[in-house]
């Protein structure tokens, strides 16, 4: 049985590496370092592999925001910092990602 040209052991690994990378993640952040293995070692590019994270990673960045939204209004201040730097970060890196060649990405 193939879906999305995966095997179903594949779909199964992928499976297991969301469930996991959403655990490690509730907890200390840091998901992508089970996930991004796991989607390239079933036969994703890494560029498709680092978007699929980052999509992933929505949800829980929207979550986990409201979830410290009373600790985020304590810290006020840095966290616009933050966001700010976050979000020029994030425009910086996808446009990168988007207008640089794979093979860097690659490389990277």
């Amino acid at each position: 049985m193939e879906l999305f040209g995966l095997e179903w052991w594949q779909i199964l690994l992928v499976l297991l590496a969301g469930f996991w990378a959403g655990t490690i993640n509730s907890v200390v952040g840091s998901g992508t370092l089970v996930t991004f293995p796991v989607l390239v070692a079933v036969g994703f590019p890494p560029v498709t592999a680092q978007i699929s994270n980052a999509m992933g990673l929505v949800a829980a960045g929207f979550s986990g925001t409201w979830g410290y939204r009373r600790e985020l209004r304590e810290a006020g201040r840095i966290a616009k910092t933050l966001t700010w730097g976050s979000l020029a970060g994030g425009l910086i890196g996808a446009t990168l990602l988007m207008s640089l060649p794979p093979t860097v990405f690659d490389y990277v």
